[in-house]
């Protein structure tokens, strides 16, 4: 008799098999074997190194920098191109977020950190990664993968986007030039970022919902991302804070978050957009190595000052937050990514007006390709004779008759024009048959009379008989 092949393998087999794990178990994992970890965290995947290496192996054209700067999460994305982000100072140390959990307070909602109660903001959140958003809120809708536009045209057989997937993508879309491959590498980033960063789990996959959220580029900013990655990460954090089973979230934002409240750190950029560059991470678990829990702090270590926005960052939100450049992918100033090759754009918005699909006209500094005028910098008054003719008419209402006023007749020069109520139609058999307003109705309705008020047709009075 046959021996049965699904009996237990041997050792060595089984360790050959394990050191071949599919790519999806080991993508995100890499860190893991760098970080020390005093107890797990359970299991979130959440970390920044996946995204600098990413962008580092990826050569990016101008024209996709023009698409990204579209995106909330062009300032982060710069930082690391820039090489302004390192990976090495942005590894996560688990047994600081576990510190940071722990003294979660499920009462208040609130970090117990020294003397202080202190909550997670969306300020927080919009400062620290340098997302530049709107206030749409974002609901995590049930989607279904057959509905998402990006899995059609990337021909997904898979059930669930990954990680691993969008790696993949990427590098077989970054040399097109189509269009419509330009934004989906644009919109892989992204998710990419989603997956590993902001959302992440214990798996490598993102929702559809927020794949069918990255559809349109130029609406994905109308969306409250700052607030949605706050939600995520507090609600695991208040599910989960005692056990961390099931942990999931942007665990790598209480790191930085715990850095803006408390003089544990050395600041390395006092003015660095966005805030992740200001500081090194090992820095920050060197000085939680003598407390065990953050109530331990000292009043001297922790901040009492509420974080707010500078003027500088101020600015900085107000120039990219209507900065898409233009349909040439048009690349100014002088700030070079890693590659060398494409220059991050600072240009000023353009505004195009639409005609059947068809952009005919742009308004900004000079004029449009097709002739559209300069913009008028005075700005839109109301003149005298506006004014005059507003007063006149604000208290001209007629009488109840209809009685017209004033000296301004009709089209048809019979009628003047009256100020009356709300038309209201007369209905035989279901089919409206008069009207009352300044002129006759379709099917001989109620006139408005200078003489007697109303005058009837004929049948209109049937119907009242």
């Amino acid at each position: 008799m046959q021996e049965s092949r699904s009996q237990p393998v041997n050792g060595k087999k089984k360790r050959k098999r394990d050191r071949q794990e599919p790519e999806e178990q080991t993508e995100i994992d890499e860190e893991h074997t760098q970080v020390e970890q005093t107890q797990p965290t359970g299991s979130n995947r959440c970390n920044m190194q996946s995204i600098c290496r990413l962008l580092k192996d990826t050569k990016l054209s101008d024209r996709h920098i023009v698409s990204l700067k579209k995106t909330p999460f062009w300032l982060l994305f710069e930082a690391v191109m820039n090489s302004k982000l390192l990976s090495d100072n942005c590894r996560k140390y688990d047994e600081v977020v576990l510190k940071i959990i722990q003294s979660y307070e499920e009462e208040s909602r609130s970090f117990i950190v020294g003397d202080r109660q202190l909550k997670l903001t969306k300020e927080h959140v919009k400062l620290i990664f340098g997302i530049s958003c709107g206030e749409v809120e974002m609901v995590e809708a049930n989607v279904k993968k057959e509905s998402v536009a990006l899995a059609k045209r990337l021909e997904m057989k898979e059930a669930r986007l990954s990680a691993p997937f969008m790696k993949q993508k990427i590098k077989e879309l970054i040399s097109s030039e189509k269009e419509q491959d330009v934004e989906d590498v644009v919109r892989l980033l992204c998710l990419y970022l989603c997956v590993t960063l902001f959302f992440s789990n214990q798996g490598t996959t993102v929702n559809w919902s927020y794949i069918q959220h990255m559809e349109d580029l130029e609406r994905v900013k109308e969306y409250d991302w700052a607030e949605a990655i706050r939600k995520y990460l507090l609600m695991s954090v208040h599910n989960n804070h005692k056990d961390l089973r099931g942990l999931r979230g942007s665990t790598v934002l209480l790191l930085y978050w715990l850095c803006e409240h408390t003089k544990l750190v050395e600041v390395k950029n006092q003015n660095a957009v966005p805030r992740v560059v200001k500081w090194k991470i090992s820095d920050l678990r060197k000085s939680l190595k003598d407390f065990e829990q953050l109530s331990q702090l000292p009043g001297d270590k922790v901040n009492h000052t509420e974080v707010q926005e500078t003027a500088e960052e101020r600015k900085i939100f107000d120039e990219i937050s209507g900065d898409h450049g233009d349909e040439q992918g048009q690349v100014s100033k002088d700030h070079r990514g890693e590659q060398g090759e494409a220059k991050v754009t600072e240009v000023e918005p353009t505004i195009g007006v639409v005609h059947g699909g068809e952009q005919v006209g742009v308004c900004g500094e000079e004029e449009g390709e097709k002739g559209v005028k300069l913009v008028n910098h005075t700005e839109v008054q109301e003149t005298g004779e506006e004014r005059k003719i507003f007063d006149e008419i604000s208290g001209d209402h007629g009488d109840e008759q209809g009685q017209v006023s004033k000296d301004h007749r009709g089209e048809q020069g019979e009628a003047k024009v009256t100020e009356v109520e709300p038309t209201i139609g007369v209905v035989h058999g279901g089919e409206q048959v008069g009207v009352c307003g300044e002129e006759e109705g379709e099917k001989g309705g109620v006139q408005v009379s200078k003489d007697d008020g109303v005058k009837r047709d004929d049948e209109a009075q049937k119907y009242k008989d």
